[in-house]
């Protein structure tokens, strides 16, 4: 119970410092959102190997650590921000901003099932030691969305709107779309082509059936990254409410197919 509440305090700081690190994204100071999360990951390696090779914490001392550099990153970046803007609350904002935030909740909500139900329905139909070569596979497919779709994102969310007032909008929005689906494919495909060679160096001999899954999941990322383009109407129009609806029906289909197919194919039929 201690783990998890350490936990969710270290959710909280970053869920606070979404605000910060937004307002740098929409004005297009990446150079120093990098520097700063390029610092806080070192600074958060350095003082997970103090925790735990000198102080002997344990798992304690990480989760201390995540915390306390959640803690810190937030600081210094509101710190950063209220220099340029004061604290104030705009009411008619504020309603702009639930009206259009509050349907993407279900999307959220969507997500998880999307990313977490398979372990659930591999638990029930497989064993334990599948829910570990998949998972394994999982993080290794990951990789994608966090080096590539994640950080695209974060830039592409707020950027999207300012092409639309350019009158090359739907050429723009092509372009990028064709270029960041080029370098998706080739990522996936570089990782399909070495992750055995991969696994046979991080990992032991009973993990190494992970590489089975890798490059389907590794193409659901692919897809994963291309879903950011095919909202953008929706989110130009304010229409988020459609995104809540089709993500809940994905969640609903996710559901249906892998009770169908994990149970009869297990691993792949998760992939």
């Amino acid at each position: 119970a201690h783990y998890l509440r350490l936990m969710l305090l270290s959710f909280f700081f970053s869920t606070v410092g979404i605000v910060p690190e937004t307002y740098l994204m929409a004005r297009q100071r990446s150079a120093l959102f990098t520097a700063i999360n390029v610092g806080t990951l070192l600074f958060n390696v350095l003082l997970n190997i103090y925790a735990v090779a000198i102080l002997k914490m344990g798992v304690l001392g990480i989760l201390y650590v995540s915390v306390l550099m959640r803690f810190l990153n937030n600081t210094f970046t509101l710190c950063l921000v209220l220099r340029d803007v004061s604290l104030s609350v705009s009411l008619n904002k504020l309603r702009e901003m639930l009206s259009y935030g509050l349907p993407l909740v279900p999307v959220s909500l969507g997500m998880f099932v999307l990313n977490s139900a398979d372990r659930f329905f591999l638990r029930h139909f497989a064993s334990l030691s599948e829910v570990g070569i998949y998972s394994l596979g999982f993080k290794f497919a990951f990789m994608i969305s966090f080096l590539l779709v994640q950080p695209f994102n974060r830039i592409w969310s707020a950027r999207m709107f300012e092409i639309a007032r350019r009158p090359d909008a739907r050429e723009v929005y092509a372009r990028l779309f064709t270029y960041f689906c080029f370098v998706l494919v080739f990522a996936a495909l570089v990782m399909s082509l070495f992750i055995d060679e991969v696994l046979r160096l991080v990992s032991a001999p009973s993990f190494w059936a992970a590489s089975a899954v890798v490059p389907l999941l590794a193409f659901s990322y692919v897809v994963r990254g291309s879903y950011y383009f095919f909202q953008v109407g929706i989110c130009l129009e304010r229409k988020t409410r459609y995104l809540g609806q089709t993500v809940g029906i994905a969640a609903l289909l996710h559901l249906l197919f892998d009770y169908l197919l994990i149970r009869g194919f297990g691993t792949m039929g998760a992939a």
